[in-house]
């Protein structure tokens, strides 16, 4: 096992624990603290194996945990955006560069998604009608939805 994982993976302790009335409800709050302990490690962990990958220190390493430990959220997923305009003006952008890329010659499955989320929040940056239409996409988008009787 690599040394670093093994580190995060001691420097993440178990948060939650429970204490029953009976029993037999302890067997159901056991399982539900493991669940959550379980969920809580899996997140923190993949929210900083990126940013431990090439520390040494084993003191910045735990900062480094601890603060995403303190800043976790159940829940809630990490790197996306819940702003639908936001999200649909970052799809239009990586759409942009994708036909750029197409049309200087580039091979598509060559290029790394990362590559083309970076390239995309340039182009947004440099941009600012992208939101515009982006905000447009989604209102008509909306009213469309609106219009759908279930």
């Amino acid at each position: 096992m690599n040394p670093k994982t093994t580190r995060l993976q001691r420097s993440t302790a178990i948060l939650f624990r429970s204490r029953a009335p009976t029993p037999k409800a302890t067997l159901s709050l056991l399982a539900e603290a493991e669940a959550l302990n379980s969920h809580f490690v899996d997140g923190v962990r993949a929210r900083v194996a990126s940013q431990v990958k090439d520390v040494e220190d084993t003191h910045q390493v735990q900062e480094i945990v601890k603060q995403a430990a303190f800043d976790y959220t159940f829940g809630e997923r990490g790197g996306r955006s819940a702003d639908p305009v936001q999200t649909e003006a970052m799809n239009i952008a990586r759409n942009i560069v994708r036909e750029q890329l197409r049309k200087k010659g580039y091979n598509l499955s060559e290029v790394k998604d990362k590559k083309v989320s970076e390239l995309a929040k340039q182009v947004l940056s440099k941009n600012p009608q992208i939101k515009e239409r982006a905000h447009s996409v989604v209102e008509e988008r909306n009213a469309m939805a609106a219009e759908i009787e279930l």
